[in-house]
Order: structure tokens, then sequence, then C-alpha cells
């Protein structure tokens, strides 16, 4: 965990590792304010991604940064195309109506999904993108995204399945 404690929000920022190699910022939480929006969130994100880079460099440290991009869009939540066009037919129709027949477009873009998509779903910034771009309910959106992970979960512990 970093802090920023020359700043007005006194921004921490939290990593965490999956694999012990790779550092992924979790989280940036405000010290001296309740909360922050987007755009602040993402300044104070660039601001330390740059100055982190720099840091490298100066060193020498060989270390790599990749910054993903702010703008929230579909794309940047579901990587690829053909897999982004199963998750579009799902949302043409009425897709927070959970009639049978969206649930099994949902399910089809899930298997499309992991057949398909070689870079995994950002299910949290689909989460946003519904609710920030596309205006569905909270409630709706966490449904919709848990439904992927878990149709996703079920289909890894599928591959490996033998009876």
């Amino acid at each position: 965990m970093i802090a920023n404690t020359q700043s007005v929000v006194a921004p921490a920022i939290a990593f965490a590792s999956a694999d012990g190699t790779t550092l992924q910022i979790t989280n940036i939480v405000p010290g001296n304010v309740s909360q922050i929006g987007i755009e602040e969130y993402n300044g104070i994100l660039g601001q330390f991604a740059k100055r982190f880079i720099q840091f490298c460099r100066d060193r020498k440290l060989g270390v790599h940064c990749v910054q993903t991009s702010d703008a929230l869009t579909l794309t940047s939540a579901i990587p690829g195309e053909k897999t982004r066009g199963f998750f579009n037919r799902y949302l043409a129709l009425h897709p927070t109506s959970y009639h049978p027949l969206d649930i099994e477009r949902l399910d089809v873009f899930i298997c499309a999904s992991y057949r398909y998509c070689r870079k995994t779903i950002n299910v949290d910034r689909l989460r946003r993108y519904l609710i920030e771009v596309l205006k569905w309910k909270e409630d709706d959106a966490n449904w919709c995204c848990n439904r992927i992970k878990t149709g996703m979960d079920i289909l890894k512990v599928n591959k490996k399945f033998s009876a």
C-alpha cells in the first residue's frame, strides 16, 4: 500500500497479486474526504503510474507497467469482438426483464466468452459500464455480472472435470 500524505485527498493505493509476480492496483481510498469521483480517481491513478514508471526507468529496474484506458467502453470490459457481439445481442432486447430468453442470450454470451475470448472479461468494468453508461440499476448490473462470473467459474471447473 502506498499513501500520498501531501495531497488534499491523501489517497492510499492498495495493491494485490494473484500470481506473486504481478501487482495490480485494487483500490484507491481517500484519507481526508469521504469519497472521490471517477475523474479524480483516474487522475490519482495516472499521476501514480507516471511517477512509478519514471522511478523504475531512473533506477533501471526493468519493471513493466501497463495502464488500462480510463475510457469506460464495452470494448474495455469485453476485449473480444466476437464475444462483444454476443453481449450486444443480449443487450439489444430487454436484458433486465429476466425473461428466460434474455437469460439464455446472456448464457450464450458466457459460453462464447469462455470458448473464444483469449483475454479475461473485466466483470468489474462491465458492471461500471452497465451502471454508468447504460444507466442500469445497480441490482440489475450486479445480477448480470454475478451470473457471468459464476458461469465462467463453472465452465472452468467443467473443463477440468473427469469422472
